[in-house]
């Protein structure tokens, strides 16, 4: 299907659940789901993206333990990758807009607080290349991979390139 398909186990069986995503994305576009992580059965966040006439925007799903829906704020981007410490401190990673940059994407940082997100990283200052990951052990150690060996750290105050 163009925007995606999202499956659920019970533990034993797994089936096809709603896509809020379902009927929004134009003909001839599609929506790609990269990451999926959950802080508990009744919170959980699917990020990725929908190209469309050669702009990219962020995808940012959410499971509320009965639905999924769209959330605002996924940006101008590709979104790769989702870790957090809870339910209000989530990071979603990936790429700005190649329209930005002739060679290529920018990284691309966003957070939830846990009423939205927001842009950390502007992909359009410059720094690394695309991310593809991101994990960590608590909310003042984070870290973000990608393209080129880009190696970003959070120290609970802000992001840096690693050398």
């Amino acid at each position: 299907s163009p925007e995606g398909v999202i499956v659920h186990c019970d533990g034993s069986i797994w089936s096809v659940v709603p896509n809020p995503l379902a009927g929004t994305v134009p003909v001839g576009c599609y929506a790609s789901l990269n990451g999926v992580w959950a802080s508990r059965s009744n919170d959980a966040w699917i990020v990725g993206y929908a190209p469309c006439g050669g702009a990219d925007s962020g995808v940012l799903l959410h499971w509320d333990g009965a639905a999924w829906s769209a959330i605002a704020g996924g940006g101008d981007g590709s979104l790769q990758a989702v870790w957090g410490t809870g339910p209000n401190d989530v990071w979603a990673v990936g790429g700005g807009h190649p329209d930005y940059y002739p060679i290529g994407y920018r990284a691309l940082i966003l957070h939830w607080d846990g009423v939205r997100w927001s842009q950390v990283l502007d992909p359009r200052v410059g720094g690394a290349a695309e991310l593809y990951g991101v994990s960590g052990s608590g909310a003042t150690d984070a870290w973000a991979v990608g393209a080129g060996g880009a190696t970003l750290h959070w120290d609970g105050q802000r992001w840096s390139q690693c050398s």
